[in-house]
């Protein structure tokens, strides 16, 4: 079955969104929150998807995007971002994306979980099912929350901590691109946690996304000004390198590590500089990292329901049930089993 595909393009005002909800024929509900700005709450139609999404100015120069759906047709979904001209900062639970630029083609549909990721490209949204998942009957997801804010004032609040290389290519819109991209904190993941559990209906919805949304800004500028910290007598470039070798990761979550050198090829260095930048920049290394975000994925295969132990493990091309139980129990202090039962 073929997905369905809309293209839209951000901005921090209503319209675009309005329209892209009137298009996917969800119903729409449109109020005015605090400081006289829009908020456009949505609920798919039930042929679509179960769950709801919003939209919110919170500002002149902000807006927030946040989505808790389960789709039940495939669907793509093309937010342009046309010159760079706003900045993406994007926390996702659950999606399934790639991103693209001006001048480079799209890059590789992956599955990201829990992942922060600030960003000035386009994005593209695909909630299809691959081959293994159409036979596990996994139902493509879109959980995230996506804040656009416009590029000249993202380049203010960035000024007291970014390097002057991250600034100028913010400030250049040939250069749209990811900026950073790391693992969501467990206090992002409370927050986001917390928030999900509301329902739209709630009169104070619009008070508590804003609030929300801030929480999620103010922690990701200390995470962030850390992360800097550790980092910033490295090259920008490099930087970039080894943040984009990561999609490599992630799409390879369903079947095995790809390896040091196919990583450190992407990124165009030495296998020995790779390993040493990778855990400099993530705190552990690419294997490391790789094996955590697969157990990750795991947990939240059983979380859905869909599933018994074997399925994931098939499904996450492990081949002796022991040892994903091992590493599960490692990682979250209970087996895989308790996960089910405790449903």
């Amino acid at each position: 079955m073929s997905s369905a595909c809309y293209t839209c393009a951000i901005d921090v005002t209503s319209t675009w969104f309005e329209k892209l909800s009137f298009d996917l024929g969800s119903e729409i509900e449109i109020s005015t929150a605090t400081g006289g700005y829009k908020i456009v709450k949505c609920t798919p139609d039930p042929t679509l998807g179960t769950g709801e999404f919003c939209f919110l100015q919170l500002n002149a120069n902000m807006a927030v995007l946040y989505a808790d759906v389960e789709y039940h047709v495939p669907l793509r979904i093309n937010f342009e971002n046309p010159g760079g001209k706003y900045v993406l900062l994007h926390f996702s639970p659950e999606e399934r994306m790639a991103c693209a630029n001006d001048s480079d083609p799209i890059q590789a549909m992956s599955r990201i979980f829990n992942q922060i990721t600030l960003m000035d490209c386009s994005v593209q949204a695909d909630y299809e099912l691959g081959p293994a998942e159409v036979s596990l009957s996994r139902v493509p997801k879109s959980h995230a929350l996506r804040l656009i804010i416009k590029k000249e004032y993202a380049i203010e609040l960035a000024c007291s901590l970014f390097d002057k290389d991250t600034l100028l290519s913010m400030s250049n819109p040939i250069t749209n691109t990811i900026f950073y991209q790391f693992d969501m904190d467990v206090k992002s993941k409370i927050i986001l946690e917390k928030f999900s559990e509301l329902k739209m209906c709630d009169p104070a919805y619009a008070f508590y996304l804003s609030v929300a949304t801030f929480s999620l800004i103010t922690n990701f500028y200390e995470n962030l000004g850390r992360k800097v910290t550790d980092i910033d007598n490295l090259h920008t470039t490099d930087i970039m390198a080894i943040q984009n070798s990561m999609e490599t990761i992630n799409s390879n979550l369903e079947s095995q590590f790809p390896g040091i050198e196919a990583l450190a090829k992407r990124a165009n260095m030495s296998g020995s500089k790779y390993k040493r930048l990778f855990t400099q920049i993530y705190g552990d290394s690419p294997k490391k990292i790789y094996v955590d975000k697969k157990i990750d994925l795991g947990r939240e295969l059983l979380l859905t329901g869909n599933y018994n132990v074997s399925d994931v493990v098939y499904q996450l091309g492990y081949s002796n049930k022991s040892f994903f139980s091992l590493l599960f129990k490692r990682r979250f202090g209970v087996s895989p089993g308790k996960i089910i039962d405790k449903r």
